[in-house]
């Protein structure tokens, strides 16, 4: 009967085991986003996974996404905008796994003093070669 409930016992814990998910590693390209950006998120996840969310915040504004399953990673995209992008990963089966992280969004700067600069000497050297 010992026997019995040892068997029992380690079939549960195995099973278990098999279930498990683990976030082993969240990236996103670019790595290092300009405001307008299209950022994609790969999460690589192990486990049975019946379905992962990505969560991203902007200051107090959330947006959910259902991240996609392509070969082994997890994908979802969004465009960025300049600032801190809060953004959190939930991948569930019978349990839930979260991973947290956050994305520092880069003003896109235009083009200006330096372009009109290059400009006007162009404007200047053309008019010096007629002369």
């Amino acid at each position: 009967m010992r026997k019995l409930i040892y068997i029992l016992l380690f079939l549960l814990f195995a099973t278990a085991i098999a279930n498990a998910i683990e976030i082993k590693k969240v990236y996103w390209e670019p790595s290092h986003p300009k405001e307008g950006d299209a950022v994609m998120v790969y999460a690589e996840i192990e486990g049975n996974i019946s379905e992962v969310k990505l969560q991203y915040c902007i200051g107090d504004t959330c947006y959910y996404l259902s991240m996609e399953k392509v070969g082994e990673l997890w994908k979802a995209s969004f465009e960025a905008v300049k600032g801190k992008i809060e953004i959190n990963i939930t991948a569930k089966n019978d349990e839930q796994v979260y991973w947290n992280g956050e994305i520092m969004v880069k003003e896109k700067k235009m083009p200006g003093f330096e372009i009109f600069a290059v400009v006007i000497a162009i404007i200047t050297m053309l008019r010096l070669k007629k002369l």
